[in-house]
């Protein structure tokens, strides 16, 4: 099927003067269209009801009334082909993995440049996930070639370490995982090195992304 060459784009940020920059700047960058603006997730939750579904959702996680959060869960259960990008100036690993299990498909900070925006709704669009991984100047987006993805996928993983990437994603410490493998901490940080390593991602939010994607992981 042929690719639209524009995608619709929703915003919600409840703050005006963020609405309208992101609406300028997005209708700017050229293969993307606002549909529409809100204020918070009840607002968009009334949009999505009017029959307004955006190929891609902006969410801010601080939102009056309905959040970020609950907006991702509302909008993965009931409208799952927008597809939900989180724009927060938070960005630890827990609180990521919880919206990622919410129906997030990537992550970007406020503070985040015009350029990597685009990157990031066009990754997005074209790839399924992303993430920036700004932490001490780390940069990266979590997607790879179909070629990658074969010869790394979960069919070359052991038991062991598909059984890691399914805790992974969920919101238990690396001790409490390491508890329910029955393994020391050393062997458990051994397991997820030589993934950062052959999945070619540098945390635990990428390993969570990759676990979903290849259908290890099902949300």
């Amino acid at each position: 099927m042929q690719q639209p060459s524009t995608f619709t784009v929703g915003i919600a940020d409840d703050h005006h003067v963020m609405r309208q920059g992101l609406t300028l700047l997005i209708n700017s960058f050229g293969g993307f269209s606002v549909l529409f603006e809100s204020g918070n997730g009840g607002q968009v939750m009334e949009q999505l009801q009017a029959g307004r579904v955006p190929d891609l959702m902006l969410l801010d996680q601080n939102m009056p009334e309905v959040d970020g959060y609950a907006t991702a869960r509302y909008m993965h259960q009931y409208y799952p082909s927008s597809r939900i990008l989180i724009v927060s100036m938070y960005d630890t690993d827990s609180f990521l993995i919880r919206l990622l299990n919410a129906g997030a498909r990537g992550f970007i900070k406020k503070d985040a440049d015009p350029s990597e925006l685009r990157l990031a709704m066009q990754t997005i669009m074209r790839e399924g996930y992303y993430h920036s991984n700004n932490t001490a100047g780390r940069i990266t987006t979590t997607y790879r070639s179909p070629l990658r993805d074969e010869l790394l996928g979960k069919r070359t993983l052991t038991d062991q370490e598909i059984e890691f990437l399914k805790l992974i994603t969920t919101e238990s410490t690396y001790k409490a995982i390491a508890a329910i493998m029955c393994i020391p901490m050393r062997s458990l940080d051994t397991i997820r090195d030589n993934l950062f390593i052959r999945l070619g991602v540098k945390n635990r939010v990428g390993l969570a992304m990759y676990a979903i994607r290849s259908g290890i992981v099902h949300i």
